[in-house]
């Protein structure tokens, strides 16, 4: 089958998206920067490839030319604000509809049609498409197979029947591009003041040929860790003996320095990650992701000793590892100590180059066959003092000089393209997936194989073209034998032409499970509440009140969580996130005047308060207003309050000083109830922070100005698994099941919430938890 694809060129990044999608999945496509040579009739070719005549002239001759129109089986416009400008995507769709080919209109963007293109298309499906996402490729090729179905011999069928998951892979997924992040724009990487250096052990510093050594490599001379010492940072992080393992690993990594063996050849300055921002649509509602990521200075020895622990941590604490929180790791980011750039260099996206690691690289490459074009860390080299900012980009060209010996006058400086963020488990390490492109007139095998990098002896022992037609075959063959973050890089890159290997969604999980369990165990007298109905599926979780006052004879948190909760159950479900919050907000206010209460006049203590997470069915988005819990796809979004961190520190400490004050022996339920007493006034006067623009101010639903811009918008997509829940729960997980086991060993292990569940409140007398809770589970539709 052949396939006319019509676009403007404006929008040609788009349109070889599609192109390469298409001819990977073994179609024919006409597509005129690949087809029409230079110098050549651009009107006639087209009309030459839509049939076997040359066109004598398309221009006011459509009728004429219609019956040249024969090779075509189908016909696909990218419409855009810029292809309806267009004169030649005009005459390109009107030809197609003369020779009634099957036309698909892929809407690229976001642009309102014009009242020609209106017309024009009043009987042709229109897909949205925006920016050629993976999600829309797989739908055209959805409908292309229903409408022309492929034999197995032309669909390329894969020997691989079952998608890879990221466990098969050994890839924990942070953020995905979707299709892929722009550096500055939807990527923006800081470099915070934090600095994290391990000196070398204090017994080598005796040696005068070890002192020699260390003076050359310029090793700090004492332990740099965040203002903090070492042994009070190990203390924060729930593993038993985690300090002696560091100084085991620091011991073992300096004799390799010494011995100059597993890649320990020089030291010098890097990045490790101290914060990943929640990954969330915030700005301008727009559509494109934004992450943010915050990264410390580190150096290489300091790095490597850190990786030597995270493998033992994989090994004897599993289980803290799998419950780490990849968005928060702001007490075990010594455990974060790099952030890896993973390029996969491409000609023309035809084909691509992989490369072997040597077995002079560092230990975590040596049993792997085939790696990507170039592994590299973001390292001090890549800052930019002029805007004083972490340049990724820097890395990738950095990395392309080093190892192969490839510098800018080969690469089309415009195709970088970065794509998901990960990590693998097994060390903790941290990566950004990337791709990159050849000018078009070099080629892989031609120019690139044959340049050698200044490290390429240390980095690089062979290197390996593969076809992207045949690419999905050769991870299957050779995962085995391939680092996961290649594994992982190449299933993202094939993702772009609608090669689907990896599994994002998980299917094997549990889902549709709702549970609301008062922290008294009385359900009837909670605080926290859910939705589902057609349009919405909600959590909605009742600030606990600070006051007395009663509503139509309920707690505050009781009524105000029924309260929104009927609201959003008859919500119109066309409305936006900001919409929504706005008008729930404006029931609560209203129902201030239904109890003739002046909302200006009430004392913070007594206002109704709630947080709110709601799916629109009808939008495919979570909307998120406050401090419930989120988690898509096995990725956890906790929008906890910077007060409330703060509050449950103070009152741990005022805890502390109290129990020292009344010695041993001292009533533990008195003192959590005391601690709550001490900060209880601090909480009341938080409540006057809502919704301000100021530090420590917070979102919340309470009937009187809030700002509906801040909420935050999470896109969803069929089958993506979501997991919902009030702020009852430390940690979310994909099943009830296992959400509830973790919040009782941890009930279990610290009853008064002071210390690895600190909160600003412990159980109370004759409740069962800290707080009521709520949890909803579903797939997406």
């Amino acid at each position: 089958m052949s396939i006319f694809i019509s676009y403007c060129s404006k929008d040609e990044a788009y349109a070889v998206i599609l192109e390469r999608a298409l001819t990977v999945n073994h179609y024919d496509t006409w597509f005129a920067p690949k087809d029409i040579e230079p110098g050549e009739n651009f009107v006639h070719e087209i009309g030459r490839e839509l049939s076997p005549h040359k066109a004598k002239d398309l221009v006011g001759r459509i009728d004429e030319d219609q019956k040249h129109f024969k090779d075509a089986n189908y016909f696909i416009l990218l419409l855009s604000q810029n292809s309806m400008r267009s004169r030649w995507v005009r005459r390109e769709f009107l030809l197609a509809d003369q020779k009634q080919l099957p036309i698909l209109v892929l809407h690229i963007d976001h642009s309102k049609l014009s009242d020609e293109f209106s017309a024009m298309l009043i009987d042709t499906q229109i897909m949205p498409a925006y920016q050629m996402k993976p999600s829309a490729l797989s739908t055209v090729l959805d409908k292309l197979q229903k409408a022309f179905p492929q034999t197995e011999k032309e669909k390329g069928a894969s020997i691989h029947k079952e998608r890879l998951t990221y466990d098969q892979i050994g890839i924990y997924p942070i953020a995905s591009g979707d299709p892929y992040f722009t550096e500055g724009e939807t990527l923006r990487i800081t470099l915070g003041k934090g600095q994290f250096y391990l000196s070398p052990p204090a017994d080598c510093m005796t040696d005068p040929v070890n002192r020699e050594y260390l003076t050359q490599h310029h090793f700090a001379a004492k332990d740099i860790v965040f203002g903090d010492t070492l042994e009070s940072i190990c203390a924060k992080i729930p593993v038993d003996g985690i300090h002696e393992m560091i100084e085991d690993s620091r011991r073992k990594i300096f004799q390799q320095f010494l011995n100059q063996e597993n890649g320990c050849y020089f030291n010098n300055g890097k990045y490790g990650v101290s914060h990943i921002s929640r990954f969330e649509r915030t700005e301008n509602m727009a559509e494109e992701p934004i992450l943010r990521m915050e990264l410390y200075v580190t150096d290489y020895f300091t790095h490597r000793v850190m990786k030597d622990v995270c493998k033992k941590l994989a090994v004897t604490h599993a289980n803290y590892i799998r419950d780490l929180d990849y968005g928060n790791i702001q007490e075990e980011r010594i455990l974060f100590t790099s952030l890896g750039i993973n390029l996969l260099l491409s000609e023309k996206g035809e084909r691509v180059l992989l490369t072997s690691r040597s077995t002079n690289a560092a230990e975590t490459y040596r049993r792997h066959n085939y790696s990507l074009s170039v592994i590299e860390g973001v390292s001090i080299s890549d800052y930019d003092t002029f805007n004083q900012s972490v340049k990724v980009q820097y890395s990738v060209f950095r990395g392309l000089q080093e190892e192969l010996g490839v510098d800018d006058s080969y690469i089309q400086m415009d195709s970088l393209r970065f794509y998901d963020l990960f990590v693998n488990p097994k060390n903790l390490e941290m990566g950004l997936s990337c791709s990159l492109e050849l000018k078009k007139d070099y080629s892989l095998k031609q120019d690139i194989v044959k340049l050698h990098g200044k490290d390429e002896q240390l980095e690089v022992s062979g290197k390996k073209i593969v076809e992207v037609s045949s690419l999905e075959t050769f991870i299957v063959n050779n995962m085995a034998g391939m680092l996961p973050q290649a594994v992982h890089t190449l299933c993202v890159y094939l993702e772009t032409m609608g090669v689907f290997l990896l599994d994002r969604m998980h299917r094997t999980l549990l889902r549709d499970r709702t549970s609301v369990i008062a922290k008294d165990g009385v359900s009837n007298v909670c605080g926290d509440t859910y939705v589902w109905s057609d349009n919405y599926i909600a959590v909605i979780d009742g600030a606990t009140p600070k006051g007395e006052m009663l509503w139509d004879g309920l707690r505050g948190d009781v009524y105000v969580a029924k309260l929104i909760a009927d609201a959003i159950t008859e919500m119109d479900p066309e409305l936006s996130a900001p919409e929504a919050m706005t008008h729930i907000n404006e029931v609560v206010r209203q129902s201030y005047n239904a109890h003739a209460v002046d909302f200006t006049k009430l004392t913070p203590a007594e206002r109704l308060q709630a947080s709110v997470l709601i799916y629109s069915v009808s939008r495919h988005e979570v909307w998120s207003f406050g401090d419930c819990m989120l988690r898509i796809n096995q990725r956890n979004f906790i929008n906890r309050k910077e007060g409330d961190q703060l509050f449950a520190a103070l009152r741990a400490f005022c805890i502390q000083i109290e129990r020292d004050r009344r010695g041993d022996g001292a009533d533990e339920q008195e003192l959590s109830i005391y601690g709550r007493e001490r900060i209880l006034p601090y909480l009341k006067e938080y409540i006057s922070l809502a919704n301000r623009n100021v530090p420590f101010g917070y979102d919340v639903i309470d009937g009187g100005h809030i700002n509906p811009e801040h909420v935050k918008v999470y896109a969803v997509q069929k089958d993506d698994c979501v997991v919902m829940a009030s702020d009852g729960y430390p940690v979310l997980y994909d099943t009830f099941e296992d959400t509830e086991e973790h919040l009782h060993r941890l009930l279990e292990a610290d009853p008064y919430c002071i210390d690895v569940l600190r909160d600003t409140k412990g159980i109370a007398p004759g409740n069962q938890s800290f707080d009521d809770r709520t949890y909803v589970s579903f797939r997406v539709g």
